[in-house]
């Protein structure tokens, strides 16, 4: 009995681990997005001073902040400096057309609220002060991340798919850039 309490023990401090550790990550993230690390660095291989001299931030900070992202495996560093993984360059950068950004600049926006949901458990209505379309900033993220969830699914849908529950109604799509259309086709027996 004694053996299987320590084995619990051990997997809730490695779970309790594991969720200190994905939040630290989503606001490393957060931070990289909104200062728009990716699409500073785009093709190029960049030292933290370089970065610097473009940007004007704090080399201690910036370089805290890479180095944190080449853990995360979203940087690539190197003795010549970081660079964009393909994954990064293909969904952090803002010169991508598959550029998740917006909705990572939402979920930033949002998290606010849930790191206090004490407060929402113990008093009487919402906690957030303003809504996501409260600020310029913010609706541009919400809309825009919107429009990168739908443009992500468009590109997810290939045909035909028999529409669940609607007989002889097929979803035809060639391929990701046509937008799929509904047409009747009869069906199978």
């Amino acid at each position: 009995m004694r053996r299987e309490h320590d084995s619990d023990q051990r997997v809730a401090s490695r779970n309790s681990a594991g969720a200190v550790r994905v939040l630290l990550e989503t606001c490393t993230l957060h931070a990289a997005v909104k200062l728009d690390i990716f699409t500073l660095i785009g093709k190029d291989i960049l030292t933290a001073p370089e970065m610097v001299r473009k940007t004007g931030w704090d080399s201690r900070g910036l370089s805290m902040l890479l180095d944190a992202l080449a853990a995360m495996a979203l940087l690539n560093k190197t003795p010549a400096g970081y660079a964009n993984t393909q994954a990064a360059a293909d969904f952090l950068s803002k010169d991508s057309d598959r550029y998740i950004g917006y909705m990572i600049q939402h979920h930033h926006h949002l998290a606010d609220s849930w790191i206090r949901m004490d407060e929402a458990v113990t008093r009487s209505g919402p906690i957030r002060d303003r809504s996501s379309v409260s600020s310029e900033e913010w609706r541009e993220a919400f809309l825009m991340g919107m429009f990168n969830n739908a443009m992500a699914m468009r590109r997810m849908w290939r045909g035909p798919w028999i529409c669940p529950g609607v007989p002889g109604c097929w979803i035809w799509a060639a391929g990701p850039a046509p937008m799929p259309s509904i047409s009747a086709k009869p069906t199978r027996t």
